[in-house]
């Protein structure tokens, strides 16, 4: 008998740096992922920005953004979003 252990989700580990007035936000790409969800922080929630199939954003920041984080999409589930996935701006 052979048992195969399905491996949790890797997760996109984001790094955000400001520049110009904008957030960029890039990531490692995650195996076997088929695209990847982007979302501010704001007011205590999440609020989805955009979905691409790339592995960084330029984004607009808004004055109540606490907090950006990723999740990506892989085998038709979204991967969750931790409070330790989410990046924050060091100005």
């Amino acid at each position: 008998i052979t048992v195969t252990l399905e491996k949790a989700a890797a997760k996109p580990a984001v790094t955000a740096t400001a520049k110009d007035g904008k957030i960029i936000l890039k990531w490692k790409a995650v195996p076997n992922a088929k695209k990847y969800a982007v979302y501010r922080v704001s007011k205590s929630k999440l609020q989805k920005i955009t979905t691409t199939t790339k592995t960084s954003v330029v984004i607009k920041p808004r004055s109540t953004d606490t907090g950006y984080a990723v999740k990506a999409y892989i085998n038709g589930k979204w991967t969750k979003i931790t409070k330790s996935d989410i990046v924050t701006i060091s100005e």
